[in-house]
C-alpha cells in the first residue's frame, strides 16, 4: 500500500508519498477458475512523477500497474497539453481517462479475471489552472469500463489516502477504527456519528492549521512529518508493514509561474556503492 500525503495551499501543492511498493500479479488459475494471485513488495518504489512537458504531477495510490506498465511511467511518458480554457483542460483530463481505461482493459481483457476483480491504481493529480493563477486537482479511478477523474480540494486543506490511520488519528484525534467500533455500541449511525464530530466544541489538530497562509517549505516539512509517522507506526505496529522507505515528494509551484519541481527522498545508486 501507500501512504499519500496531499496539501493544498494559497500557491503551491505538494505530493508526499512513501517508497513501498505492494502489489500482486497474476499466477494462473486453480482448476476451479479461481486466480492465483502472487503478492510482492520493493522497498524504491517512485510513486510521484510529472508528465513529459511537466505540465501535469501526479501521485499513485495502490495497485502500482496501469496494465502492463508503471503508472508511473505511463505518466511521465505521457505529453499533458497545455490549454487556455477551462473546457479544453477538463477535456484533457478526460482523453486522459480515456486512453488510461484503455491501457488497462488492453491488458486485462487478456485474462479471465472480471472486470470487478482488475488490479488498477488510484491517480491524484494536479497542474495549473488555465489561467495560471491556482492550481486544479482530480482523483482518479478505474470504473469498468472507465477511468473516471474527479475535481477535489477546490481550496486549501490536506487530504490523506492510502493507508492513514495513524495519519488521520493524529491530524483528526480520532482513530477510525475505534470510532467505528464505539458508534456500533452505541447504536449510532455514521451519519449521526459524523454529525456528533462535527457539533463537537473542541478543535481538532487538523481544524487548527492555516493552509492559505502556510510557506511551500512548511507544507513540504509538514507532508514529509506525517508521511513518516505513517511509515514509522507501520514497523513498529505488528504485521508486515505497507508503508516504509524514503519519503518522495513533488511540488506544483503555482507562483510566479507554474513550475513542477521534485525532491526526492532517495536516488538511484549502485548497491555495492556507499549512500
Amino acid at each position: 500500500m501507500t501512504i499519500a500525503i496531499t496539501i493544498r495551499t494559497s500557491s503551491a501543492v505538494v505530493f508526499a508519498a512513501d517508497s513501498k511498493l505492494s502489489t500482486a500479479g497474476l499466477g494462473g488459475y486453480k482448476e476451479d477458475g479461481t486466480p492465483i494471485w502472487l503478492d510482492q513488495s520493493y522497498d524504491n518504489a517512485y510513486k510521484v512523477t510529472h508528465d513529459k512537458n511537466r505540465v501535469l504531477m501526479a501521485m499513485v495510490v495502490g495497485h502500482a500497474n496501469a496494465g502492463r506498465v508503471l503508472a508511473t511511467d505511463f505518466i511521465s511518458s505521457y505529453a499533458f497539453r497545455e490549454t487556455a480554457s477551462l473546457e479544453d483542460q477538463n477535456k484533457e483530463i478526460e482523453v486522459l481517462g480515456e486512453v488510461i481505461a484503455n491501457e488497462i482493459s488492453s491488458y486485462w481483457e487478456t485474462t479471465k479475471i472480471e472486470p470487478s476483480g482488475w488490479r488498477t491504481p488510484t491517480l491524484i493529480l494536479a497542474t495549473a489552472s488555465e489561467d495560471k493563477r491556482s492550481a486544479r486537482l482530480w482523483k482518479g479511478a478505474f470504473k469498468p469500463p472507465k477511468y473516471e477523474f474527479t475535481e477535489f480540494m477546490e481550496s486549501p486543506g490536506i487530504d490523506t489516502d492510502g493507508t492513514y490511520n495513524e495519519v488521520d488519528s493524529l491530524l483528526f484525534g480520532i482513530n477510525w477504527d475505534f470510532w467505528a467500533d464505539i458508534r456500533k455500541q452505541w447504536n449510532i449511525s455514521n451519519e449521526q456519528g459524523h454529525e456528533t464530530i462535527k457539533n463537537s466544541k473542541v478543535l481538532m489538530p487538523i481544524h487548527k492549521l492555516n493552509f492559505y497562509a502556510m510557506p511551500t517549505q512548511d507544507a513540504i516539512d509538514l507532508a514529509v512529518f506525517l508521511a513518516q509517522v505513517q511509515v514509522e507506526m507501520d514497523r513498529f505496529l505488528p504485521g508486515t508493514a505497507v508503508c516504509g522507505g524514503p519519503i518522495d515528494v513533488m511540488v506544483l509551484q503555482i507562483t510566479p509561474v507554474p513550475s513542477i519541481i521534485e525532491y526526492f527522498g532517495k536516488t538511484v545508486h549502485h548497491p555495492g556503492s556507499r549512500k
